[in-house]
């Protein structure tokens, strides 16, 4: 019987207890140290000395004087492909599929079960691996085509990595290296998948006459987009069409096709397109992570921490206020009540830094696709306390549902 072991000692030994014997191999500069554990009967006494070794090109250890049987890896190669495409073809994420490197010379499926992420390998002849192996664990951001994770190296080793998607193309970055990875099959045959509509969602918030505002990155190649939430209606949607977008600064705006409804929306926040100070209390909104938190709006606070964002944006807040993916697209507030931002991501290498879109770059866009004023003017003071606040605002922050 051989059991596989990890020791972070740099020796290579062979001792003897009863019947087991323990080898642990340095493999090198990386550190990393694969030992053995063997049991089996007692061996001749006339063997004083042996040595182990692998078979290249075959599963299995041996040494030098007795061959020991090896080990199989029971593996059902069919059936573990099988149970991939099974996960592909259930899986809500349109990312899903199977990937071919372009250089690389990896064969891997990108999957999704509700929040959880991985990249398996799918290739029978890759050496040490096998069907099914997880090759990388996924974190979801507040981008929907964007994702960290830790792929795995060895049983010790790990690297992180950034994987984006688009147009049929998956792109691993491990440090300054990119390989690409070309879609090969998604959800069942491609005639099939064409059929298939893929469903995300994020947050907006109400301007007047109908107009709604959310990110870019939510309205983005979506051909039917819906509105929960109007009037604290979650039971149903109302279509909206995209009206403008701004691709910088990840801002679009959206008109609620009936107009009945839309006569009733009148936001009770004033929009304040100057600049806010570091260290000012704001709050965020939204509906991030519907289908494991719910359909009631997320309340998050924090302060102003920086009045640029990532790499020194300067269209960007940075802010403590914790999101999470969903919560894209939702209003922030000063403690005025008044809306000073657009939440749009969340720094995932550090701890309570996310950005909001600065309320300016919101007029901007507005004043170049409508000629009518749209804006918020709200007159009302807010209340001094921040829950008799958000009670006033949460019927105007909304589910934007969208699919293609």
């Amino acid at each position: 019987m051989i059991e596989r072991l990890i020791n972070n000692q740099n020796k290579f030994i062979a001792s003897e207890t009863g019947k087991k014997y323990d080898f642990f191999t340095d493999f090198g500069n990386n550190s990393v140290y694969i030992a053995f554990r063997l049991f089996f009967p007692p061996i001749k006494e006339s063997v004083s000395k042996f040595s182990i070794e692998e078979n290249n090109g075959k599963r299995g250890l041996y040494w030098n004087d007795i061959q020991i049987e090896p080990v199989e890896h029971k593996i059902n190669f069919e059936e573990a492909k099988k149970n991939i495409e099974e996960h592909i073809a259930k899986s809500k994420s349109k990312y899903a599929g199977e990937y071919e490197g372009v250089e690389a010379a990896w064969h891997l499926a990108f999957l999704q079960e509700d929040d959880n992420y991985v990249i398996v390998n799918t290739d029978p002849a890759q050496p040490g691996w096998n069907i099914g192996d997880i090759w990388a664990e996924l974190k979801a951001t507040a981008y929907p085509n964007i994702f960290l994770g830790r792929r795995y190296i060895s049983e010790s080793t790990e690297q992180k990595i950034t994987v984006t998607f688009e147009d049929g193309i998956m792109n691993i970055k491990d440090g300054d290296d990119v390989q690409q990875y070309i879609k090969m099959k998604g959800n069942g045959t491609e005639s099939v998948e064409s059929t298939l509509s893929s469903k995300w969602s994020g947050t907006g918030f109400a301007l007047k006459d109908g107009y709604v505002v959310t990110n870019y990155h939510i309205a983005e190649n979506a051909k039917s987009i819906e509105i929960f939430g109007i009037n604290g209606n979650f039971e149903k949607g109302y279509q909206a069409e995209v009206i403008g977008i701004d691709k910088v600064c990840d801002l679009a705006l959206l008109k609620i096709s009936d107009a009945n409804i839309a006569k009733t929306i009148y936001p009770p926040y004033s929009f304040y397109p100057s600049m806010i100070d570091v260290g000012e209390n704001i709050y965020v909104l939204g509906y991030p992570l519907t289908k494991s938190m719910g359909d009631e709006i997320k309340l998050t606070n924090g302060i102003v921490s920086s009045r640029s964002g990532y790499e020194g944006d300067v269209s960007l807040y940075q802010i403590s206020a914790p999101i999470q993916p969903g919560n894209s697209g939702g209003p922030m507030f000063d403690m005025k009540g008044r809306l000073v931002g657009i939440i749009c991501a969340k720094h995932e290498g550090a701890e309570n830094a996310s950005y909001a879109i600065k309320s300016s770059y919101l007029k901007n866009l507005i004043e170049s696709v409508s000629s009518a004023s749209i804006f918020p003017t709200s007159t009302k003071p807010m209340d001094k306390e921040l829950k008799d606040q958000v009670k006033k605002i949460k019927n105007y922050v909304y589910i934007i549902r969208c699919s293609n």
